[in-house]
């Protein structure tokens, strides 16, 4: 069985990191999708990427409208092909 992550990203970059190592551990892969960043999100989404290689799928998609927001959101469950997958918040924290 495997489960996948999803998590979209905006100017996250003050929860981000600890969100990501919350979960990754827990999951098959992590979905990292940045939606138009304009702080240090896309680089704390990068260096997660070298830290767990083959493990998060980085993405940048901009953002402008509500519709935009769904179509990426429908994007990402295109693209899952787990049993289960799960809705991160960029500055969601799980505990253990």
């Amino acid at each position: 069985m495997q489960v996948w992550a999803h998590t979209l990203v905006k100017n996250e970059e003050k929860w981000l990191w600890y969100s990501v190592t919350s979960v990754i551990d827990h999951v098959d892969k992590l979905l990292l999708w940045d939606t138009g960043s304009t702080d240090k999100s896309i680089e704390i989404e990068k260096e997660l990427e070298k830290k767990y290689p083959g493990k998060i799928e980085l993405k940048q998609r901009k953002i402008t409208s509500p519709s935009d927001f769904t179509k990426t959101r429908q994007e990402m469950l295109d693209v899952t092909s787990s049993d289960w997958f799960i809705v991160l918040d960029a500055d969601e924290i799980w505990d253990n």
